[in-house]
């Protein structure tokens, strides 16, 4: 259930921005020790839902980076086929992808999505949405945007033991 979640908090994360997928990751990774922070069980209340957290507990690290990244990259795809189905750049993006070297991105369009993804900088979404626009092939647009969530978000799951004994000793 846990991996069926976190593709669709993928998904949305990277086409609504509605949900911070790092965040999300780290929720699961340590759903452990918030269980046993609530002290209560493993039931959570939620408005009029009661969701059991026990059943969302992750077995398989790598599937959770697997479903995330394979979430976020359906999700920007949406970008990526809106900029190339438009003429210009149009709304919001628009700034964004004027102040970008076009040639230089078009020459090296899979390494700044690599880039982008792996770490944020420049915004993914632009990116993705200039990456259409200008051409970049989809294939490449593919294989560079797994590579840098899957290894963006393998840091956050496999960091997340350090993160979790930094955070108790902050705050507990």
């Amino acid at each position: 259930m846990a991996y069926l979640l976190m593709f669709a908090i993928g998904f949305l994360g990277a086409s609504l921005f509605i949900a911070q997928v790092e965040v999300y990751l780290l929720a699961f990774t340590n759903l452990d020790l918030i269980i046993e922070k609530l002290n209560r069980g493993s039931e959570l209340k939620l408005l009029s839902w009661t969701i059991d957290l026990g059943d969302y507990s992750v077995e398989y690290e790598f599937l959770l980076v697997l479903t995330a990244t394979l979430g976020s990259l359906a999700g920007s795809s949406v970008y990526y086929f809106a900029g190339a189905k438009s003429v210009g750049a149009a709304g919001r993006f628009k700034r964004w992808v004027e102040r970008m070297d076009l040639e230089r991105f078009r020459r090296s369009g899979a390494g700044v999505t690599l880039m982008s993804a792996a770490c944020g900088i420049p915004p993914f979404t632009p990116t993705s949405f200039a990456a259409g626009m200008i051409g970049v092939p989809f294939g490449r647009y593919v294989l560079a945007s797994l590579a840098g969530k899957c290894a963006r978000y393998s840091a956050v799951v496999y960091s997340a033991e350090w993160m979790k004994e930094f955070l108790i000793k902050a705050f507990f």
